[in-house]
């Protein structure tokens, strides 16, 4: 990777912040209290009102215990087909059986620590993120200090992708 991929890089990068800490004043304090009660109650309330693991184990058991099925079988048809291709491999059904075994089994566990943990991380990230709309949509000096980083970053951004050009 070259210096100039690399400022360029980070340009982007620098840029694409600028954008997120200049959208809460460009949005303004309504859009930002209508995006609050949004996350309250879209979010907040289901998860409350539903109980946390009820519609996720629903949903995870529809869709990813046909996933965790699927990924086991395609391992263990892989591991069959280079059996096949590659007899001298010495792979044999035991082994085709285990690693497909060994597979399933990791493949389930992660899909319960998904199920056990998905209904507080998204309760946390959602409660995070109506706190955040709060300050921002209540305090004008924090969305005016914000769109202030942003320009710093936007024009440190454009500055970056400018001299990398010159780079090339």
């Amino acid at each position: 990777m070259t210096a100039a991929n690399i400022l360029n890089q980070l340009g982007l990068l620098l840029d694409f912040a600028a954008f997120w800490l200049a959208s809460p004043e460009i949005l303004g304090e309504d859009r930002l209290a209508r995006y609050e009660s949004v996350i309250e109650r879209k979010l907040i309330e289901p998860l409350r009102s539903i109980g946390d693991r009820a519609i996720d184990v629903i949903v995870w058991f529809t869709f990813l215990l046909p996933l965790i099925v699927s990924i086991g079988t395609f391992i263990s048809l892989v591991v069959a087909l280079v059996a096949l291709i590659f007899p001298s491999l010495g792979v044999t059904g035991t082994v085709s059986f285990n690693i497909y075994a060994i597979s399933f089994c990791g493949t389930a566990a992660l899909w319960l620590a998904t199920i056990l943990l998905l209904p507080r991380l998204t309760r946390s990230i959602a409660v995070a993120a109506q706190n955040l709309l709060r300050h921002l949509r209540d305090d004008a000096s924090l969305r005016q200090r914000w769109l202030r980083y942003g320009a710093i970053a936007f024009s440190l951004g454009f500055a970056l992708q400018f001299v990398s050009g010159f780079l090339n």
